[in-house]
Parts: C-alpha cells; structure tokens; sequence
C-alpha cells in the first residue's frame, strides 16, 4: 500500500539555549522519513516557495521519499517557523513566511494510505473529507487545523465549533495536550479524556511528551508510559514520529498495543538528536518497545 503525506514542507529555525538551528522539518518530512525506514513506499503532497534549498530535494529522494508531488511556487516562499525553546523544555512558535495553500487538484485521489497533517491550515477539512471517502485509510494530526496567527506571527491555538466533525474524517487523530484542551473545552487531563472518548469513532491518540500518551479505541482507553531518555537534545517532531510509527504498525496488525510500544520507542530515539537525525529503524524500535509493552493499561473514566 502506497503512502501519502498531505501538508507544507518547513524550514525550521530551533533556538535552544541561545543557538540557532537550521532544518528541515514538517510533519510531511519527519513523518515520511519514518515511513521509509520501516519500509513503506511514500511521497510527499505540499507546496516550496522559490527559496526552497535545492540540496533538501536531494535529501528527501537519499531517504526513499518520493518529491514528484512536491511543487514550487514562485511568488510565495517556503513555510518557515521559528522555535523557540525555553530552559523547561516549553515552545513557543513563530511563523516567519507561509507558501502556497493545497488544494484538491493538488491530490492524488487513490486506494491509498493519507497522512492529512498541516501545518499551519494549508489543507481544509473539505479537503480532508474527500480524501476519507476515497482512500481506504485516512491519518490526521490536528495541529494545522487549529493553529493561528496574531499580528506578531506567534501561533496561538483556537478553534471553531466545526472541528469536531474531522472526528468523522479520519481512522487515526492525533493530538497533543494542549490541542486537545482546545477541540474538547476542557482543561483537565480527566475530562480531556472522557471528551476525547465521546468523541472518538476509530482511534485517537493523546500525547503528553514524557508523561507518556492515551490511545482511544473502541470506547476504552489505554495508557502508555514513556521511556526514559537521560538527554533529550531536540523533542521537535516526537508527535510526528510517534503517530506515523503507530498507523503504520496498525495498518499492518491490527494490534493496538504492539503499535503503543513501538511508537513509544520511536519517540524516546528521536529526541536523543537534532531533527531527523533521531529517526531510526524498526529493529532499533522493537528493541525498546519490550520495555514498554507489558506496561500499558486501561484506564476507566
């Protein structure tokens, strides 16, 4: 089955205690990259701008990932954000340029795997609704749905009533903490949950960084520790990787708890480097996932 990853490509700047890192980013890039190394063909859906480095299209083909979907425009530039990292590890977001919007006509529209996985609201839940009804498996990260601008260019979360229905579109959501407080209205992990339980048709993943991460499935609702990592050197991306590693796995098995621990893993190596340097292979994953296996548990709310 032949994977697509629907969403802008970024030009990150990561400042961590006073150093500036530049890198490619974007769900898109980490989420394919994962792709490839567990062995799944994929390409990439989403718009550059003029000033896009000629050297990163090599860069995506030297890591198995397929750049025919990926087009320039030239009056716009590439999407850019700034990171930016305090001493506790908390982000703030500024986005610095923002390309050319997808549209339908952009999408290829097959019997395929889709990662729906924004930005910065390049693709539309129309959008979103038409790829649910021709694909056979549909996977979105809420983030890009939700995110705004204020005039300094800071992202800020909101959202309006018609976000709930992305419910209704999608096999696999993701969303991380704060997201989630904002699509449910509620600011308690508890009532967070039970919201999320409400509304979840097929699975939906609540991550908490090293407080580990909810999976939602069937009207139950499973925990999953963390592993712990003694040096997190750059957790950009953790929510990509985590949530590419366990559709995968659960397109392929069906097990949701096999997919937890390998996702569980993926996340602890990438924040052990910078970008997608931290992604690795499947047996580096299963190697970890043991720890974490026999440590999930239902949780009744």
């Amino acid at each position: 089955m032949y994977i697509f990853f629907i969403g802008h490509i970024v030009l990150d700047t990561i400042q961590k205690k006073s150093k500036n890192i530049e890198s490619i980013g974007g769900t898109v890039v980490y989420g394919s990259v994962t792709a490839s190394r567990l062995g799944f063909k994929n390409s990439i859906i989403s718009y550059v701008g003029k000033d896009f480095p000629e050297h990163y299209f090599s860069f995506l083909t030297s890591n198995n990932v397929g750049i025919d979907y990926i087009k320039i425009a030239k009056k716009y530039s590439t999407t850019r954000f700034k990171l930016i990292y305090d001493k506790n590890g908390q982000r703030k977001l500024v986005l610095l340029s923002k390309c050319k919007n997808i549209t339908i006509e952009d999408i290829i529209l097959k019997n395929g795997i889709y990662f729906v996985v924004p930005v910065i609201g390049e693709v539309s839940l129309d959008i979103l609704k038409k790829i649910y009804k021709y694909s056979s498996f549909v996977v979105t990260d809420i983030q890009g749905f939700i995110r705004k601008i204020d005039r300094d260019g800071i992202i800020y979360l909101d959202a309006d009533e018609e976000i709930n229905k992305i419910f209704k579109y999608t096999h696999i959501l993701h969303a991380e903490f704060n997201e989630a407080k904002i699509i449910t209205g509620e600011n308690s992990l508890k009532g967070i949950l039970r919201t999320l339980k409400q509304n979840t048709l097929n699975i939906t993943l609540l991550t908490l960084g090293e407080r580990g991460s909810y999976v939602i499935h069937n009207k139950k609702i499973f925990f999953i520790p963390s592993i712990p990592v003694k040096n997190v050197i750059d957790p950009t991306g953790t929510g990509d990787v985590y949530t590419t590693t366990f559709a995968i796995d659960y397109f392929k098995n069906k097990d949701v708890f096999k997919a937890s621990s390998l996702s569980t893993a993926a996340a602890s190596y990438l924040v052990e480097d910078v970008g997608i340097k931290g992604i690795r292979t499947l047996r580096d994953y299963q190697k970890r996932a043991v720890l974490v296996l026999p440590k999930i548990k239902e949780i009744h709310i």
